[in-house]
């Protein structure tokens, strides 16, 4: 898939996304497996049973597929319009990569204590630098630091409409090599077939991962099986 479809999907995801903030809600389950694609490049977000107002009181629980739940929230603190952003920062690897989150990982306990310890996967060489930037940016530890979802909207536009970064993009086209090629042509398998994922829903009498030992870690995730 070229560059140009990849933000293409991304437009149409982030479109939702900004259409749920402005309205004051959070989507709280943001990840691959609620995307939906009626074409090759028309993507939309799906899935909005955990759909809460900014204004509503935060329950306990935390809820979502690990590799895309913010750190704050891995810790205790409570879902926000950062949390989604983060999430989306995550599609933006996947998308880039053509492989979920976290795929040669179990995800557990000790992997939650390593993203809150700052563990962000790493983008291929090939992938346009300004994207890597702001996927990171997107994923940063400290959620005041993340654009809003009108920010990227407005980012990922350019990126698609302006002359300087097409070529960039177009660059990136060319210059990947055959394995990293095949790779991102596989995003759009990579969404769909991540819907087979249950919702995981995560141990969140506990607080504090950071206080926790191995065992303890082992012991935090409850997984439903595969669908």
């Amino acid at each position: 898939m070229e560059w140009k479809d990849k933000l293409t999907i991304l437009l149409h995801i982030i479109f939702d996304l900004q259409t749920i903030h402005s309205q004051n809600f959070i989507h709280r389950d943001l990840h691959s497996g609620n995307i939906l694609q009626n074409s090759l490049t028309d993507a939309n977000i799906a899935d909005l049973g955990l759909l809460k107002s900014v204004d509503t009181p935060e329950y306990s629980g935390i809820y979502g597929v690990l590799p895309y739940i913010a750190p704050e929230v891995l810790i205790g603190k409570p879902y926000t319009s950062a949390s989604d952003i983060y999430s989306f920062g995550m599609i933006m690897w996947e998308i880039s990569s053509g492989k979920p989150s976290y795929y040669d990982r179990k995800h557990d306990g000790i992997l939650a204590k390593e993203i809150c310890d700052g563990l962000r996967p790493t983008f291929a060489n090939g992938i346009p630098q300004i994207y890597v930037e702001f996927a990171n940016h997107c994923m940063s530890a400290n959620a005041s630091e993340r654009p809003s979802a009108s920010e990227l909207q407005e980012y990922l536009d350019s990126w698609a409409k302006k002359a300087f970064y097409i070529k960039i993009f177009k660059d990136a086209d060319i210059n990947i090599n055959k394995y990293e090629s095949e790779s991102s042509n596989n995003c759009v398998n990579t969404m769909i077939s991540s819907k087979s994922i249950a919702r995981r829903l995560i141990g969140s009498e506990h607080k504090n991962l950071k206080n926790f030992s191995e065992d303890e870690l082992n012991q935090f995730c409850i997984l439903d099986n595969l669908m």
